[in-house]
């Protein structure tokens, strides 16, 4: 008696575990990618706002429930009252549930709230310190330029309280007596040293430079509160609610240097001015 061949299988049905297994792994691949995604954007990002971290947690859970969906096996989640679910809605219930994010967002506010501090060392080359303490010293980093502070018998001053909107800023200083010059400045920010190093030299040549600044707008003049002018990269006042401000700056008479206005956290003024103490140095910029 003849044997019976064995029987083959449906064509169907291997084309459709074909395609189930590459439509599972197609699934994998995507969940993966997105939780790596994710976990790379919060590990390089300094703070996160609450719309971001809102957006990572939540994307995180969906991933990993999706990507628990294809793992064999079964789960099933009760809680009395409330929930009662299995599967990839369970792990996202457990995720949403057990770990609570209002927690964490609190900790996202308290990010970026935070302030910073920066320890300058000011010194002459050869690392005396003594002419320059009890002076007072200014900061700008980026467009914010703190009150001045004193330098204390160690040659220190401490800029603290600054927003960590600024961490990534350029940090410079400012000898508030114009006799004091800064040579050596490194363009550190906050983010890279918290404690920086200035070499400070005497200068007995200086000017005091006053004047104005005003905005256009429809052919009449307001004055421009709490602007940056920036004489040659390292000078830096700050105007007053009249619009005016004053300066010693370490230059002669007459000197030629590059002023740079900074309004509302924007360059809106770049060009090269002679300096002196006998006529205002005002000027008159245009809304941008």
């Amino acid at each position: 008696m003849a044997k019976k061949s064995a029987e083959k299988p449906n064509r169907a049905d291997v084309i459709g575990k074909t395609s189930s297994n590459h439509l599972s792994k197609i699934a994998t691949w995507f969940f993966l990618s997105l939780i790596l995604i994710c976990i790379a954007i919060a590990a390089t990002k300094e703070c996160l706002n609450f719309l971001l971290f809102n957006f990572l947690y939540y994307t995180l859970a969906v991933s990993i429930a999706g990507l628990s969906a294809l793992i064999p096996g079964y789960i099933q989640v009760k809680i009395p009252k409330y929930v009662d679910a299995g599967g990839a809605i369970s792990i996202l219930v457990l995720l949403v549930v057990f770990v609570n994010p209002s927690k964490a967002a609190n900790y996202v506010d308290l990010c970026m709230d935070k302030s910073f501090s920066i320890i300058a060392h000011i010194k002459k080359s050869n690392g005396d310190v003594t002419p320059f303490i009890n002076q007072e010293f200014s900061l700008l980093i980026g467009y914010h330029q703190p009150d001045p502070k004193t330098i204390n018998s160690n040659g220190e001053v401490i800029f603290d309280n600054i927003p960590s909107q600024y961490i990534r800023d350029t940090v410079k200083l400012q000898p508030t007596n114009p006799k004091f010059k800064i040579v050596s400045q490194n363009s550190w920010t906050a983010i890279q040293h918290n404690e920086i190093t200035f070499i400070l030299v005497v200068d007995q040549d200086s000017t005091l430079v006053k004047g104005s600044l005003q905005i256009r707008d429809n052919k009449n003049n307001y004055p421009a509160k709490n602007a940056i002018i920036l004489f040659d990269h390292e000078f830096a006042a700050k105007t007053n609610s009249d619009g005016s401000y004053r300066i010693k700056l370490p230059m002669k008479e007459g000197s030629d240097c590059e002023v740079s206005i900074s309004h509302d956290g924007k360059v809106v003024y770049q060009d090269r001015t002679i300096i002196s103490s006998k006529a205002p140095t005002s000027f008159i910029i245009s809304p941008k």
